[in-house]
């Protein structure tokens, strides 16, 4: 629908962004794989992901390794081919947590049930661990390994995999990072704040910066248009999205760090991570009442139950 939405030249199929340079002749330019070149823009909007071409314009800063890494797996056809797996995810997600792994399984539109195995591991561990981690077979078999004393429905679900190996080093930026601002350029989702999927709240960040930018163009054109002052607008962008990203961003350090890289999580950390979601959803005159109330709960849970 969005792409329908727009004239049909708009977008550059194919196109691979390699760099952005400012020259003394046309301002910002735009550098491509195919060897062209494109300026004159009132705005640039880096919108390309972690390992942004736009950010490396804007700051010498990387994306720094989060400590963790793992696969993505596929069930095609699940129905069909995993029934006992697709009537337990139920056309939902699974998340689980134990001794610094997660397993996750979430159904796709297409019927597929995509999984996800996720710890800490060295940043260069497929060159040391003296296998193919994208051999699908070969990396079923190390994840069960490391799963070999979870419950065996969901060793079932990586068993199920019939499809893809793809290994993933996870990266993120310090939360509360932000680039240094420069006329007419700036940058929205992964590009302004890559974070680890622990809190899963990355594409909705993205689409609130969308939003917020969207917004802020659409103030700029109906209080005249005049280029000269478009830049004070981007500046509220910014900061809106700082402002929210920020929160996004310690929410996920927090959460990675609950379920994942203190020892003895989950069930060290339980509460810390159930405080972290529930004083996001009330006011702050409730969170020492809350807080009682959690740790009270799950003190009882973990004597009794």
């Amino acid at each position: 629908m969005l792409i329908e939405s727009v004239p049909e030249a708009t977008v550059r199929w194919g196109w691979k962004l390699e760099s952005v340079r400012e020259t003394t002749s046309s301002g910002l330019e735009l550098s491509f794989s195919n060897g062209e070149t494109m300026s004159g823009f009132d705005l640039i909007v880096g919108a390309d992901g972690a390992w942004s071409k736009t950010w490396a314009f804007l700051s010498p800063d990387t994306p720094h390794y989060s400590g963790l890494s793992g696969w993505t797996l596929s069930i095609s056809n699940t129905k069909e081919n995993a029934p006992g797996v697709y009537t337990s995810i139920n056309r939902g997600s699974v998340f689980e947590y134990s001794d610094g792994k997660s397993l996750t399984a979430q159904q796709m539109g297409d019927g597929s049930i995509n999984v996800s195995h996720y710890g800490p591991f060295p940043e260069d561990f497929t060159s040391q661990c003296g296998f193919d981690t994208e051999n699908l077979e070969a990396a079923k078999q190390y994840i069960l390994r490391e799963l070999d004393k979870w419950a065996s429905q969901l060793k079932s679900i990586v068993e199920a995999a019939n499809e893809g190996a793809v290994w993933r080093n996870l990266y993120e930026l310090p939360v509360g990072w932000m680039w240094p601002h420069k006329k007419s350029i700036t940058l929205l989702g992964d590009a302004a704040h890559v974070m680890t999927p622990f809190a899963g709240i990355g594409v909705n960040t993205a689409f609130y910066d969308a939003m917020k930018l969207t917004k802020q163009i659409v103030a700029f054109v109906q209080a005249g248009g005049e280029s000269r002052d478009l830049d004070s607008y981007i500046v509220r962008y910014k900061e809106a999205l700082f402002e929210h990203a920020h929160r996004g961003q310690a929410l996920t350090e927090g959460s990675k760090r609950d379920m994942l890289l203190t020892p003895g999580a989950p069930r060290t950390t339980i509460e810390s991570w159930i405080l972290r979601y529930m004083k996001e959803e009330v006011p702050v005159w409730a969170h020492s009442f809350l807080t009682w109330l959690v740790y009270a709960g799950l003190w009882v849970y973990k004597w009794f139950v």
